[in-house]
């Protein structure tokens, strides 16, 4: 039995780890997380010195996956609780579990010159990884949908005719959550073809970001997107005052991540098969914008709901995933009549973009 703790269940990556190992009968999934201890669960969060682990069976693995990480401390690296909490983490785990493995969560961006408050601790965790030989693996940008992290502020350019960006001719590497989930997994089953204190990756094909860009683009309507490059010095000081203020989006440490990335090619799985997952999920931009216009019609044209109680719900994520006949169909919902809106839309289709239920059936086949 694979006995896996985790950290970070909350989040995006742990919320889909967890979820997904406890539906294998070889795993038994143990989240560390705030709340009272049960069964499943152990109470802890990053300031927690003694952890209430359960008592050691000899015929089980153990393994501890770390993803937590609080945004909000910025203090330096001898009082930052991701980092001493991190550290005091390991050594009740390995002082518990002797013959245990951890399996620490860095990024590509984390490294000496990088000197952002969120890469000076990955980077000093990993050496602590190093040294008591355990395992660092490293991801890069996540293309999952629903998108979440830096991919949202790549989606978010790509919908403009033009995408003003700091080093475009950076490179970046890919990842997604099914990908390091297998990676995940082989590790667990098979963990003597990972030699201990050895960096392992689940990351794709190093491509630019003006390449990245311009991919997305494509995928979502745009495909003569222009990039144009800002210097990186320039680039820092237009983003140094709303820094100040959005502290949340991180906007400086995203620009030294973009600086200071270095590239892996330690990948567990072979490449084809992570980039066959990235494609797959880069595609689900294009099968959700299909899904919503489709719906959007049937409601509006099929359904003869109320268009303005239609257009309210749907206006916000049409809008966010752009939609490329959206305001067409608004202008052809406020029609009256069924007949008089059919007819119009057939009237217009050789005028639309694409067809929206055509595009959507052949999308689904």
């Amino acid at each position: 039995m694979n006995i896996v703790f985790i950290t970070g269940a909350s989040g995006n990556l742990g919320r889909h780890f967890s979820l997904k190992l406890q539906q294998r009968k070889t795993f038994k999934v143990i989240l560390l997380q705030r709340g009272a201890n049960t069964v499943d669960s152990i109470k802890w969060d990053l300031q927690t010195v003694n952890v209430n682990w359960p008592t050691l069976d000899k015929k089980s693995s153990y393994w501890l996956i770390h993803l937590a990480y609080d945004w909000r401390d910025k203090a330096s690296l001898e009082n930052n609780t991701n980092y001493t909490g991190t550290i005091s983490l390991f050594e009740s785990f390995y002082k518990s579990f002797p013959k245990g493995r951890i399996i620490f969560f860095s990024t590509t961006v984390s490294s000496e010159e990088n000197k952002s408050s969120y890469s000076q601790n990955k980077n000093e965790i990993s050496k602590w990884i190093r040294a008591n030989k355990q395992v660092s693996f490293q991801c890069g940008i996540f293309v999952d949908y629903p998108s979440f992290g830096q991919f949202n502020l790549i989606r978010f350019l790509s919908r403009s005719p033009i995408a003003i960006i700091p080093l475009k001719n950076a490179t970046v590497q890919l990842s997604s959550r099914d990908t390091v989930l297998a990676s995940l997994i082989k590790l667990i089953t098979q963990n003597t073809t990972v030699r201990r204190g050895e960096n392992v990756s689940c990351a794709s094909t190093p491509l630019t970001l003006s390449a990245l860009h311009k991919r997305v683009a494509t995928i979502m309507g745009n495909p003569h997107l222009l990039v144009v490059n800002i210097p990186y010095f320039f680039a820092f000081v237009i983003l140094l005052i709303p820094s100040l203020f959005l502290k949340n989006s991180r906007l400086l440490e995203k620009l030294n991540g973009l600086r200071f990335n270095k590239e892996t090619d330690n990948n567990i799985l072979d490449h084809d098969s992570i980039n066959i997952s990235i494609q797959k999920h880069l595609m689900k931009i294009k099968q959700r914008q299909y899904i919503l216009e489709a719906t959007l019609f049937f409601h509006v044209f099929v359904r003869k709901q109320n268009y303005f109680k239609i257009v309210k719900f749907y206006t916000r994520e049409l809008q966010r995933i752009n939609a490329n006949n959206f305001f067409t169909v608004n202008l052809i919902s406020l029609i009256p009549g069924r007949s008089s809106k059919l007819t119009f839309y057939y009237l217009l289709l050789p005028f639309l973009h694409r067809p929206f239920i055509h595009t959507y059936l052949r999308s689904m086949k």
